[in-house]
Order: C-alpha cells, then sequence, then structure tokens
C-alpha cells in the first residue's frame, strides 16, 4: 500500500503534521526509503530552523527532533 500523494506532499512540507516522530517515518511500510529520506530530510531542515530560533529567543517552546532525525537518517542508511 502506498502513501497518497497529498499525504507524501504534506509530509514534505510538514513532517509533524503526518507523523509524531523520525521513528514513525522509518517504520512506515507504505513508504519507500526515497520517499523516507525526503520527509526526514525536511524534519532535519526544520529542526536546524528550530535550533537557529532558539539561540536567538525565538523559540516556540516545542522540542527539537533534531538528534532523533539524524539517528533515523542513520538507520535508514544503514538499511
Amino acid at each position: 500500500m502506498a502513501v497518497r500523494k497529498s499525504n507524501f506532499e504534506k509530509a514534505l512540507r510538514d513532517p509533524k503534521s503526518v507523523y509524531k516522530s523520525p521513528e514513525q517515518v522509518i517504520s512506515d511500510p507504505r513508504l519507500d526509503r526515497q520517499g523516507k529520506r525526503q520527509i526526514l530530510k525536511t524534519w532535519e531542515q526544520d529542526a536546524h530552523l528550530l535550533l537557529k530560533a532558539e539561540d536567538e529567543a525565538m523559540s516556540g517552546g516545542e522540542p527539537n527532533m533534531l538528534r532523533r532525525v539524524e539517528l533515523a537518517l542513520d538507520r535508514l542508511a544503514d538499511c
């Protein structure tokens, strides 16, 4: 079963709107490896922006997932 195109595009724009964690992206059997990587790379960029905002005291208070995203990308590379 494949992820509907609209859900995939939504996850590419805002991974947190579709997945609760980077680990959920990795474990989603509907995504191929490339799709998982694309979503995780978006999440990684978002996490970097959040870190920058935190450094500038502009954070919204949400937890930063950078380390979890990096670990998920590592797991994906090991597959």
